[in-house]
């Protein structure tokens, strides 16, 4: 309900929409990093036509057998992997989290059993705990990357097939653009990968963001 409410204000394509999320997903695999099953599932089975995965199933494995991989060598690892998702998201909502801060400021004035000493102590928490989730992040990913990092040789053939499946998507998105005539600055997504061909970065990675944003260009 709310992609259709979001599209419908900023009238984006669901085709590209979709195009884009699977990207950005099949992507992510790549690094160990996914998404439910069943919601890749879902957006898998609205492509039709042209745009169609033929190779769907091998795909299904390849990403099953990274994710998984962690189970098999070092379950340990699995841990940090749900920690990093987990900060990775309180990341996304750092702005409302700001926000929910500023109205509380803004509302001392009439709140007499808050003092200003208080709110500034809280001030000082809400930095430490950010302070916090950007060190343990850190280390999370750390973590997960040392891991990769040793088991290239268990996973490559599996991430190279992602790559061109991922290629694959990129290709079939510019076209469509170039048909529907769309502007691809409504379709941004990430990707932990730069190493497509016809992609433009449009914001780079940095310590809190591990992926890029890109646009697909037209074909």
């Amino acid at each position: 309900m709310l992609r259709k409410i979001r599209r419908f204000i900023f009238r984006t394509d669901e085709e590209l929409e979709n195009l884009a999320w699977l990207i950005s997903v099949i992507d992510s695999y790549r690094v160990g990093m996914g998404v439910d099953m069943e919601a890749l599932r879902d957006r898998i089975r609205k492509l039709r036509g042209p745009l169609r995965m033929k190779n769907w199933p091998q795909v299904y494995n390849d990403m099953k057998f990274i994710a998984d991989l962690p189970l098999q060598k070092e379950p340990g690892i699995k841990f940090y992997m749900s920690l990093f998702v987990f900060l990775r998201f309180l990341v996304k909502q750092a702005f409302l989290i700001v926000g929910i801060i500023l109205f509380i400021f803004l509302l001392s004035s009439r709140m007499p059993f808050i003092s200003p000493g208080q709110l500034k102590y809280f001030l000082y928490a809400i930095i430490a705990g950010a302070w916090l989730v950007v060190v343990v992040r850190w280390v999370a990913r750390d973590k997960m990357r040392m891991f990769y990092y040793h088991h290239q040789k268990d996973y490559k053939k599996n991430e190279e097939r992602l790559q061109k499946a991922a290629q694959n998507l990129i290709d079939k998105m510019g076209k469509v653009l170039t048909e529907k005539g769309d502007n691809p600055k409504k379709y941004t997504f990430s990707v932990y990968q730069k190493d497509y061909k016809g992609i433009k970065v449009v914001k780079g990675a940095s310590m809190l963001r591990d992926f890029y944003t890109v646009t697909v260009k037209k074909r």
